[in-house]
């Protein structure tokens, strides 16, 4: 998985507010993600049948989440993931609480680097996650469980985060 080059937005701008980092390091956080972002739409135009394979399948996943959750459940874990420390998928979540970004575009299935949901439960008070993520070879992913509960003000807290498996722990 990429190496998370800065934090989310949301982290950058609290970082910015509370006087960890000056100005010009917060440009610098978010002209990386513009730059991301660009990148990835070239990626697209430069190789529309594979983007348009990518969308059939992040579609499909999200088809898959939405069977037994609500799509405001699914974008509060979303959300709740996307503040965590040390999780390189956070720098894709970090804006799943727009209604109007559609659910699929949170999700990459066969695009480097993969952020897949094997398990995904909901209930008002608890969530349950199996997430695998990083390399497009399955072998060399990093698996994880992880389970929120609601905290008493109304929002998912991490109650537990347990690593599955690393490319570093594989016997390859």
């Amino acid at each position: 998985m990429h190496e998370p080059p800065i934090l989310t937005p949301q982290r950058l701008l609290a970082e910015y507010k509370n006087g960890s980092i000056t100005v010009e390091q917060w440009r610098a956080g978010i002209r990386a993600h513009c730059l991301m972002a660009l990148q990835e739409a070239k990626e697209e135009i430069e190789e529309p049948k594979l983007a348009l394979l990518e969308l059939w399948r992040t579609k499909n996943a999200a088809r898959r989440l939405h069977k037994n959750n609500k799509d405001s459940a699914i974008r509060e874990v979303f959300m709740t993931l996307s503040q965590l420390d040390d999780f390189p998928p956070a720098i894709y979540l970090w804006n799943a609480d727009q209604p109007t970004a559609p659910l699929h575009t949170f999700l990459r299935e066969a695009r480097y680097p993969v952020i897949r949901f094997t398990t995904f439960k909901t209930t008002q008070v608890s969530a349950e996650i199996d997430i695998e993520y990083g390399d497009l070879d399955s072998k060399k992913r990093t698996r994880e469980r992880i389970r929120l509960e609601r905290h008493w003000l109304g929002d998912f807290r991490l109650h537990s985060r347990t690593l599955k498996s690393t490319p570093e722990n594989l016997n390859l």
